[in-house]
Protein backbone atom coordinates (compact mmCIF):
# COMPACT_ATOMS: atom_id res chain seq x y z
CA UNK A 1 0.00 0.00 0.00
CA UNK A 2 1.27 3.27 -0.63
CA UNK A 3 -0.15 6.57 1.38
CA UNK A 4 1.25 10.16 0.85
CA UNK A 5 3.92 10.97 -1.09
CA UNK A 6 6.53 8.93 -2.17
CA UNK A 7 9.32 11.50 -2.10
CA UNK A 8 9.73 15.08 -0.77
CA UNK A 9 8.25 17.92 -3.16
CA UNK A 10 10.67 20.00 -1.91
CA UNK A 11 13.28 18.10 -4.98
CA UNK A 12 11.21 19.81 -7.37
CA UNK A 13 10.24 23.08 -5.94
CA UNK A 14 11.32 25.90 -7.85
CA UNK A 15 12.04 24.39 -10.69
CA UNK A 16 9.93 24.66 -14.46
CA UNK A 17 8.70 21.81 -16.36
CA UNK A 18 11.49 21.81 -18.92
CA UNK A 19 14.19 21.73 -15.36
CA UNK A 20 12.77 18.65 -14.14
CA UNK A 21 12.52 16.93 -17.37
CA UNK A 22 16.23 18.07 -17.40
CA UNK A 23 17.16 16.14 -14.35
CA UNK A 24 15.10 13.36 -14.71
CA UNK A 25 17.99 12.65 -17.64
CA UNK A 26 20.69 12.95 -15.29
CA UNK A 27 20.66 9.06 -12.98
CA UNK A 28 22.62 11.69 -10.26
CA UNK A 29 20.36 14.32 -9.97
CA UNK A 30 17.81 14.45 -7.22
CA UNK A 31 14.84 14.42 -8.90
CA UNK A 32 15.95 11.52 -11.23
CA UNK A 33 16.63 9.92 -8.01
CA UNK A 34 13.53 10.41 -6.06
CA UNK A 35 11.60 10.29 -9.28
CA UNK A 36 13.06 7.08 -10.64
CA UNK A 37 13.43 5.35 -7.78
CA UNK A 38 9.85 5.59 -6.92
CA UNK A 39 8.75 4.54 -10.35
CA UNK A 40 11.35 1.58 -9.83
CA UNK A 41 9.51 0.04 -6.55
CA UNK A 42 6.35 0.73 -7.96
CA UNK A 43 7.14 -1.62 -10.55
CA UNK A 44 8.61 -3.90 -8.87
CA UNK A 45 5.73 -4.58 -6.81
CA UNK A 46 3.50 -4.84 -9.60
CA UNK A 47 6.02 -7.11 -10.95
CA UNK A 48 5.96 -9.20 -7.90
CA UNK A 49 2.28 -9.50 -8.21
CA UNK A 50 2.42 -10.28 -12.29
CA UNK A 51 5.15 -12.59 -11.73
CA UNK A 52 7.92 -10.92 -13.52
CA UNK A 53 5.06 -9.93 -16.51
CA UNK A 54 6.68 -8.30 -18.51
CA UNK A 55 9.99 -9.84 -18.61
CA UNK A 56 11.45 -6.86 -20.66
CA UNK A 57 10.17 -4.43 -17.89
CA UNK A 58 10.50 -6.27 -14.56
CA UNK A 59 14.10 -7.82 -15.43
CA UNK A 60 15.70 -4.14 -16.04
CA UNK A 61 18.16 -3.20 -13.18
CA UNK A 62 16.45 -0.73 -11.70
CA UNK A 63 13.11 -3.01 -11.20
CA UNK A 64 15.34 -5.77 -9.90
CA UNK A 65 17.44 -3.33 -7.32
CA UNK A 66 13.95 -2.22 -5.90
CA UNK A 67 12.32 -5.55 -5.58
CA UNK A 68 15.73 -6.19 -3.65
CA UNK A 69 15.10 -3.74 -1.41
CA UNK A 70 10.99 -4.14 -1.09
CA UNK A 71 12.38 -7.89 0.01
CA UNK A 72 15.08 -6.27 2.38
CA UNK A 73 17.75 -7.30 0.83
Amino acid sequence: MLSGASFSPQVLAGMTQEQIAAALSDPASPVAKAVNGTANALTAAICNVTKGSPAEVCDSAGVRAAAQRLAGG
